[in-house]
């Protein structure tokens, strides 16, 4: 079977799987609500800036695409006998869950998004030609954070409080619950080398021209770099650990 029809076949048994339990639309329901306070919140202090609505809307439609790794580690420690047999290569798996995990989760905020915007069309400053790149990058840079999880996937259960707490880190350290600019200043830094921050500020530039973190081509340097970067180092932490693993040179957990 080719490449494409492997990943395609494994990402429909994986969206299938996941929309088969109310309990993932639930979580998905309370991970929104929980957003919603923060927003709430931060638009009574008046230390959001902008209309609070569009922004945390932009910002979960776009996290709603890149933030898969959650989802690659789950599936690569809960699969890992079968991998480490080679029925199916890790990257045709990595890809596979990455998609399965995008639909699941892409498709309620695009519903969301176009239900909600409507309402605040006079906040909208679209940049098509910006949109598509920090998408595009995004989910490049995104890959690379999946390859390294992938390899933490392989070496650790599939513990859902790990899954649950990354998710808040992220969310939290990205700008998806609080802006960027509010957080304590060692944050800040961690803030930064997390490819996702980079990729959520310039789509939301690109939608609603709010101020980015930093000169908007030095930001589109960062964005570029640190995907090159997260591609080259995931891809060679995942095959290291694969290689790792078979020859018995590493403690599974």
């Amino acid at each position: 079977m080719r490449m494409h029809k492997q990943v395609w076949v494994i990402t429909k048994t994986m969206f299938k799987a996941w929309i088969r339990y109310p309990e993932n639309t639930m979580g998905t329901l309370i991970y929104l609500g929980i957003v919603g306070v923060f927003a709430y919140v931060l638009m009574l202090s008046n230390l959001l800036t902008i209309d609070a609505v569009p922004y945390y809307i932009v910002g979960l439609t776009i996290f709603a695409f890149i933030g898969q790794s959650n989802s690659v580690y789950i599936n690569f420690s809960v699969w890992r006998e079968e991998l480490l047999a080679k029925p199916v290569k890790p990257d045709i798996f990595l890809l596979s869950v990455y998609f399965g995990g995008l639909l699941t989760s892409a498709l309620p905020m695009l519903l969301l998004f176009f239900l909600s915007i409507p309402f605040y069309w006079e906040s909208l400053h679209m940049a098509p030609f910006l949109l598509l790149i920090s998408l595009f990058l995004g989910i490049l840079s995104s890959l690379g954070m999946c390859y390294l999880f992938a390899s933490l996937g392989l070496r650790f259960r599939p513990e859902g409080y790990i899954v649950t707490s990354l998710t808040f880190v992220f969310t939290f350290l990205c700008g998806i619950l609080v802006p960027v600019y509010l957080l304590p200043r060692p944050m800040v830094y961690v803030s930064y080398i997390i490819p996702y921050t980079w990729s959520i500020d310039l789509f939301r530039h690109s939608i609603l021209s709010t101020p980015t973190i930093s000169p908007l081509n030095q930001e589109l340097l960062i964005l570029v770099v640190s995907t090159a970067v997260y591609l080259f180092l995931g891809k060679l932490f995942l095959m290291r650990t694969l290689k790792a693993i078979r020859v018995k040179k590493v403690i599974i957990k």
